[in-house]
């Protein structure tokens, strides 16, 4: 029971909506995420987060509504908060980040009216530490000079997005862009000139 409670709190703190919760749980009784435990380790690494989640899939071809896909990208949440730790960013920038699961899940029942998760072929990019959000804005690293490191190791510069999202048409529109200054996400701004945002060192 105490572990029921504990996955159930962890949902709700990425706002998860209540049907997706329970669908979640009725798929967890007949469903071990143990089993793809080797994949789902490989979903907060850049260099193999996409290969991992094109790995699951083929896995769970059996897959109704994508909740199996899902359970597994929560574990790899659970992981990747220890990776945001270790690299110094604030608690608040992961869970902003990680809300991406109940947004997707939201907008699917608006646009088919059923609650489902169908986005887990962008999602392995929010894992692996390639793309952050900040309230309205999103953060996604470009390629550096440093081979193989991860994106907050090696001396990349992330592009900064402001984005719409048009449920109607299905696509996002850019609404403002820029570069952060800093390498730590808790340390930002963009370029000036770019948007009102400043951090005092512009």
């Amino acid at each position: 029971m105490e572990e029921n409670q504990r996955r159930k709190a962890f949902y709700e703190q990425f706002g998860l909506p209540a049907p997706a919760i329970e669908q979640l749980e009725r798929v967890k009784k007949t469903f071990d995420t143990k089993q793809m435990q080797e994949s789902v380790e490989r979903l907060t690494a850049a260099s193999t987060a996409r290969e991992a989640y094109l790995q699951l899939r083929e896995k769970l071809q059996e897959d109704e509504d994508g909740w199996k896909m899902l359970l597994c990208q929560l574990e790899a949440v659970e992981l990747c908060r220890e990776n945001y730790r270790k690299q110094g960013i604030g608690e608040k920038i992961f869970v902003d980040t990680m809300r991406c699961f109940s947004r997707f899940i939201r907008e699917c029942y608006e646009m088919s009216g059923r609650f489902a998760f169908d986005r887990g072929w962008w999602t392995w990019r929010q894992l692996c530490m390639s793309l952050f959000r900040l309230g309205d804005w999103s953060a996604s690293f470009a390629p550096g000079k440093e081979s193989g490191s991860s994106a907050c190791t090696s001396r990349r510069m992330p592009t900064f997005h402001r984005r719409r999202w048009t449920a109607r048409s299905g696509k996002s529109a850019v609404l403002c862009s820029g570069i952060f200054h800093s390498g730590q996400l808790r340390r930002w701004c963009v370029t000036p000139g770019c948007c009102r945002l400043r951090c005092g060192r512009c």
